[in-house]
């Protein structure tokens, strides 16, 4: 984080009746496709199906294209390592979070992974662009009815935008996040996605959550050593004598 001296409390964006209103479990609308895959397929010539981002218009550069044709299952972070994803993925992910607030910042916590996202609210700026971090860092701020959440400062993650299509991030990565409830159990989260590592332009794209009553399932455990057994048994092996 940052030292408190950088911190303007002054613009300390208080905990206000709108806000508390966010306040609980959601779980992904199942009634709205959550992201279109195109026409591409894995390794073995499969459609890639149920993507988080929507793929099919995506703005990806050449860049981008060449790092799709070099890379392999074997290499991902999540599926080899039991690395946590990172927004954008989160943002678009199956399982549900949940939304809580303390004085000085907005908790987010989800079940996948165990991640927790503190998004801070006390003014603060984000740290110089050489501090990275995996899950980035967030700044929330209200703008009417709406929680706006940017999060910058990412490290690379060669599936940082979308896990599935194992499409990657750069630390150059910035997502901006504008949460709205359209009906008291009814809430969407529009992304714009900027990364110009590897993509054309910016993109926006909205994903849309329900209110729920189910609490998050307990601790989620995940043993590297089994996930990279796993991987090693049941991956397609594109550059042989690499997959140790």
């Amino acid at each position: 984080g940052i030292a408190a001296s950088a911190v303007d409390v002054s613009a300390q964006q208080p905990v206000t009746d709108t806000a508390l209103q966010f306040i609980g479990n959601w779980a992904r609308d199942r009634s709205v496709p959550r992201g279109d895959c195109g026409d591409a397929k894995d390794e073995r010539g499969n459609p890639i199906q149920d993507c988080s981002t929507p793929m099919r218009d995506f703005p990806m550069n050449d860049r981008a294209r060449a790092w799709l044709k070099y890379y392999d299952e074997l290499q991902s972070p999540h599926l080899n390592e039991c690395a946590a994803i990172t927004v954008p993925n989160l943002l678009g992910d199956v399982r549900p979070f949940a939304i809580s607030f303390k004085t000085d910042r907005v908790v987010i916590n989800y079940e996948q992974m165990n991640i927790i996202r503190d998004v801070w609210m006390d003014g603060r700026k984000h740290p110089p662009a050489t501090d990275l971090f995996q899950q980035g860092h967030a700044i929330g701020r209200w703008e009417g009815d709406e929680l706006v959440i940017e999060t910058t400062n990412f490290t690379f993650d060669p599936e940082g935008i979308d896990d599935h299509y194992h499409f990657p991030s750069s630390v150059r990565k910035k997502v901006i996040e504008r949460y709205k409830l359209v009906k008291p159990d009814l809430m969407t989260i529009t992304i714009t996605l900027e990364d110009p590592v590897f993509m054309t332009k910016p993109f926006t794209y909205v994903h849309q959550w329900v209110r729920s009553k189910q609490p998050l399932v307990g601790w989620w455990e995940c043993d590297p050593e089994i996930t990279r057994t796993e991987m090693r048994l049941t991956a397609p092996v594109k550059y042989p004598g690499s997959d140790k």
